[in-house]
């Protein structure tokens, strides 16, 4: 009798869960589904167990007679107990009810809404990032960097192929992300959600894609960087066939020049992968946080803190070009006067550093300028592309504006090789030995660019020309280098 009284309320909870009026997927279930890993699946089985108890101890009810009357009771108490196990998880693992008629204007109709469209996108993320990792990291497509993979002109032909197919698979991603975040905002505009809270739930959306889509867009960047330089290296090599050889599972090139090159490229390429990884799980870290709070919100109609999650700061429109100096759409030439260039940046320097050479420093807007002491006018004005060194006067965070060279956007990712490869004439030319200072001269000013150890970018300066300014080149480079 008590195994049938467990297998009946277990029936009554299966029927509230699968034919009740506004069924939602429980958070828990739906963090395992977004965010597969050991945590959330023991989570969310515990849950279904949960669901499935009473059931559960009906099967065990139903053991237990089986044994007492020698196999002659109990089979079908057992079958009916088991049997419950798979309708609970089954339910737990459907999707949310659609057209649920949800509070109007409320905050839990809004929340819930808007969950489910986030829900939704990142859904769509994870299946997109497994066919991109499938096509794009799974091939270990750097292996076409080993020393056994570059020795030979068909091999070389080859990897190329292979990481040529790698560039269109991460730009094929990227637009498939993009028509994801737009088919999201749209999927809030056909709900039936009433009009201040359709507004709101957009306000909200647009605010979130704002925030996570640039962020997306930078991880894709670092890869797609990353493997360009690869293919850059693959070339490099193409062009130094009988130049180089393989020896114990290492390329030795017969030029030093050629090995600081090669080296330098490779350092690049790995820290720029680096550099994606971590870009990936910082936003996994926050994506999981967003969608948690989120889901509280949908289910308890409290309150959602936006703040905790601020778009970046919108910094100043910088264009640099054959035809000069543009900052926020107003022309410049350098020199430029301290004031007219607060004016334009907005505001006065946040600090002021070094004597002979006084540094101007708006540390929010990852900007400096410099000129001679006193209320000489500014001569040099500096980009923080990445943030490397704490020097007393660089900004103390990286540039959050746009920067452009020659109509080409500049990101911090970007190196005078990598703009070189987009670039038309003039293009950077090494100006030193060490491989770490380039420079592209245009009328009236000469822009520059310092690497750092890592083979990222420390940051890009223009300045007014120098009277003997001759810049060095190095006619051994082939020309992409």
């Amino acid at each position: 009798m008590l195994g049938w009284l467990f297998a009946t309320l277990e029936l009554v909870g299966l029927g509230a869960l699968w034919f009740g009026p506004g069924y939602r997927r429980d958070p828990i279930v739906q963090q395992m589904l977004t965010y597969p890993d050991i945590g959330s699946i023991g989570n969310a089985i515990s849950y279904m167990m949960g669901w499935a108890s009473c059931g559960i101890l009906a099967a065990i009810f139903g053991w237990v007679v089986y044994r007492m009357t020698r196999r002659t009771r109990g089979r079908v108490l057992i079958a009916v107990g088991l049997l419950t196990v798979p309708l609970a998880v089954a339910g737990n693992l459907r999707p949310s009810r659609a057209g649920v008629a949800l509070p109007g204007g409320s905050a839990r109709g809004e929340w819930s809404v808007l969950y489910e469209v986030t829900r939704e996108f990142v859904g769509e993320l994870q299946r997109t990032a497994a066919n991109y990792g499938a096509r794009v990291i799974n091939p270990q497509v750097h292996l076409a960097l080993a020393p056994a993979r570059v020795d030979g002109p068909e091999k070389l032909a080859k990897s190329r192929e292979d990481v040529s197919g790698v560039l269109n698979e991460i730009d094929n991603y990227s637009r498939t992300l993009h028509d994801k975040a737009n088919g999201s905002i749209e999927a809030i505009r056909q709900s039936d959600l009433p009009a201040a809270s359709k507004e709101a739930s957009l306000r909200v959306a647009e605010e979130g894609l704002a925030i996570a889509m640039p962020r997306i867009d930078g991880i894709l960047a670092c890869e797609r960087e990353a493997f360009a330089e690869m293919d850059s290296i693959l070339e490099f090599l193409q062009l130094r066939q009988g130049r180089y050889s393989v020896s114990n599972a290492k390329l030795v090139f017969k030029d030093n020049t050629d090995s600081r090159t090669y080296n330098a490229s490779i350092t690049r390429y790995r820290s720029l992968m680096t550099k994606a990884q971590e870009l990936r799980t910082s936003l996994q870290g926050q994506g999981r946080d967003f969608l948690n709070r989120l889901s509280q919100a949908a289910q308890t109609g409290g309150p959602f803190a936006r703040s905790d999650y601020p778009a970046p700061t919108r910094g100043p429109e910088i264009a640099l070009d054959a035809g000069g100096i543009t900052l926020n759409g107003k022309p410049v030439k350098l020199p430029i006067g301290e004031t007219a260039l607060s004016e334009i940046l907005g505001g006065p320097p946040s600090r002021r550093a070094g004597e002979d050479q006084l540094v101007r420093v708006w540390d929010t807007l990852g900007i400096a300028a410099s000129g001679p002491a006193g209320d000489k006018p500014l001569d040099v004005v500096l980009i923080q592309l990445n943030r490397h060194h704490s020097y007393e006067d660089w900004p103390n965070s990286a540039f959050a504006g746009t920067l452009t060279l020659s109509g080409e956007r500049v990101r911090d990712v970007d190196t005078p090789r990598s703009l070189n490869r987009r670039l038309r004439e003039p293009r950077f030319e090494c100006v030193d030995e060490t491989d770490d200072t380039w420079e592209v001269v245009y009328p009236g000013f000469i822009v520059t660019m310092d690497s750092f150890a890592d083979g990222l970018t420390e940051g890009l300066s223009f300045r007014a020309p120098d009277k003997t300014a001759n810049p060095a080149k190095d006619e051994g480079r082939p020309p992409r280098f």
